[in-house]
Parts: structure tokens; C-alpha cells; sequence
């Protein structure tokens, strides 16, 4: 028995003949699939199914290898029992082929903070609503520990883009651009390991941070309150999140801590961080550190502004090797070093 355009098929070939339509061999003599099906030894990555040939395996991007499995996966679902043989087959290549394809898409807005700032907007119009403002979940999942459990930016991309069959997750239409700027958002909340804070100087670290951010961050028993408490930041936030915060801090202001300005009846501006909001009030903590409260009635304005309170602290304020001593010593507070 020959396959349709090829020459006869060697006998330790998997042959299916569906009810119409083409024979599809899978040779065992190429190299890659012998290992795998026939010695138990690992698959190399490209390796790909063709119909009707003995020839060695072809080498494909991994986006290629995951949409040509996929869509053989399908033929064979349709042939019913006769696919089963296959579908064992394409099981071991697809699981291969998905991380290669995963891995070969990079985020083409790494490190941009207008992407990460678009990104926030986004998730809150799209994404908020199942897993909340913050991320951590409310009948979705939490997204802030994704990269933490190793999940890479183009994994997260593709089941922005596909969904989660089965769930409430949708798959979606949206240009990739605005899917990329939500993974950068959410790679920049996302929690990480230890590893990442390893390099710096953690007594010079302290120093910096007493000269810098105690006015308005704490470290242990110390510092300000008006900014977040950062003993231990360093278990929620990654290395890249918290460099971009600080050179940026205005591209994702995070809820709790985003700078309004209201101003009364009599005209008097009082600017601060937006802690609540509802039809009705609005409560702020004010550069004093007090809080708050208003009922909007006796308000004249609300002002939501773009700017954090926080200024950008750029290379010419803080080099990359006193970020580097920054957050190593951030770092230290989680592993017991001494705060202030």
C-alpha cells in the first residue's frame, strides 16, 4: 500500500485509513519519532508529522510544530478508533511542541512602561471583573504568582488569546499589541523568587532607602506611611515590576495608592491617595498622612490624576548599581536582615 503521491511505506510505519480522504503514514525510521515512541528517549523539538512520508523529520518553529499538531490532532479525532494510535503519538509531540511554541514568543514591549501603564488600563476594563483590581483572584484565578510557578510571557499571551477551555475564561479577538501590554502589566504585579533580588549591596541599600523612601515607606518598624509598606515587597513584586515602579512609578499606580485631588465647597485643594470610592463618598489619605473622608455633595470637584505622588527616580537620581543595593536590601527584610 502506497500513500497517495509517495512511494510504498515501510512496513514498522503507523498507517490509518480514515473512511475518506488520504492514508497518513508516521514513519517510525525517522530518528526523532523512533526515540520517542520506539525507545522511550526524549523527543527534539521540531520535530513534526507528515502525511504519507519516510523522510527525516522537518524542523519548525515552535509556533509551526503547535499549529500543524493541532490540526492533525483534529483529522485523527474525526477517524474515531482508528485515530487512537495517532492521537498517542501526537499527545507526546504536542506537549513539546506547546512549550517550544510558548517559548519562542517574546513580549516585543519588555521593559517599556507605557506598556505596562496601557496594560493596567486594560486589565481593569477587561479582566478586573473575574480577577479582580488587584489580580489575586475573585471567581478567577490569582494572576500575580503566574511567573512565580513558571509560567513564561508567551504562555501567559496565548491563553489570554485562546481562553481556558472549559471555564469562564473567553478566548479573545483583541490586537496582540493590547494582549502584550497586559502581560506586561501583570509579569510587573507578578510574585518571584529570591533569586531575582541576589546582586547588590544591602548596607548601601539601606542607606540609599534611608535617603530616599523613608519619607513615605516603611522598612520594618520605620519610615513613612503615605506609600506602601515595602518589608516585605520584595515576596509580591519581581525585580523587573519594582525597577519600572521606581523609574516610573506613574505607569501603574496600584489601587490604594493613586493620587486624586478634591476640592471643597470653599475652593480649598487637598491632594492625597484614593483608599475607597462610591457613588456617594470618596476617601483619601492627604500628603499628612491623614485620612479622610467626603461626601461627594459637598464637594466641587473630584480630580483623578495621571501623576503619581511619587517622583521617577531615573538614572541621573539612581544609578542601576544603587537600584541594584535598593532592593537587595528590600530583599534582606523578608530574609531577617535589620531594617533602619
Amino acid at each position: 500500500m502506497a500513500a497517495i503521491g509517495q512511494g510504498p511505506i515501510p512496513a514498522n510505519s503507523i498507517i490509518l485509513t480514515p473512511a475518506s480522504g488520504p492514508i497518513l503514514s508516521v514513519s517510525q525510521t525517522c530518528p526523532t519519532v523512533r526515540r520517542r515512541l520506539g525507545e522511550g528517549g526524549p523527543l527534539s523539538s521540531g520535530c513534526s508529522l507528515r502525511h504519507g512520508t519516510r523522510t527525516p523529520c522537518r524542523r519548525y518553529s515552535g509556533a509551526t510544530q503547535l499549529g500543524r499538531l493541532e490540526t492533525l490532532t483534529g483529522m485523527a479525532h474525526c477517524w474515531g478508533k482508528r485515530g487512537e494510535t495517532l492521537l498517542a503519538a501526537l499527545a507526546l509531540l504536542l506537549s513539546t511542541s506547546v512549550a517550544s511554541a510558548q517559548d519562542s514568543l517574546a513580549n516585543p514591549h519588555e521593559g517599556n512602561p507605557g506598556a505596562a501603564r496601557a496594560g493596567r488600563a486594560l486589565f481593569e476594563t477587561r479582566c478586573a471583573e473575574c480577577h479582580g483590581a488587584d489580580a489575586k483572584g475573585i471567581s478567577g484565578p490569582d494572576l500575580t504568582d503566574l511567573w512565580a510557578a513558571g509560567r513564561s510571557d508567551g504562555g501567559v499571551f496565548q491563553t489570554i488569546q485562546r481562553g481556558v477551555p472549559g471555564s469562564i475564561m473567553p478566548s479573545s479577538s483583541a490586537p496582540d499589541d493590547e494582549l502584550w501590554a497586559i502581560v506586561s502589566y501583570l509579569k510587573g504585579i507578578s510574585t518571584v523568587s529570591p533569586v531575582e533580588f541576589a546582586t547588590g549591596n544591602a548596607d548601601e541599600g539601606r542607606q540609599m532607602f534611608g535617603a530616599n523612601c523613608a519619607g513615605c515607606h516603611r522598612a520594618g518598624r520605620s519610615g513613612g506611611r503615605l506609600g506602601p509598606d515595602l518589608s516585605r515587597i520584595t515576596l509580591s513584586r519581581s525585580r523587573a515590576g519594582l525597577m519600572s515602579s521606581i523609574r516610573d512609578p506613574s505607569a501603574a499606580m496600584r489601587v490604594g495608592y493613586r493620587t486624586v485631588t478634591v476640592v471643597t465647597a470653599e475652593g480649598q485643594r487637598i491632594r492625597g491617595l484614593k483608599k475607597a470610592e462610591d457613588a456617594f463618598s470618596i476617601q483619601i489619605v492627604d500628603t499628612a498622612e491623614r485620612l479622610q473622608g467626603y461626601l461627594k455633595t459637598d464637594l466641587r470637584e473630584v480630580q483623578n490624576e495621571a501623576q503619581s505622588l511619587m517622583p521617577p527616580f531615573g538614572p541621573d537620581r539612581l544609578t542601576d548599581g544603587d537600584l541594584d543595593n535598593l532592593l537587595r536590601f528590600l530583599a534582606s527584610l523578608r530574609e531577617g536582615g535589620d531594617a533602619l
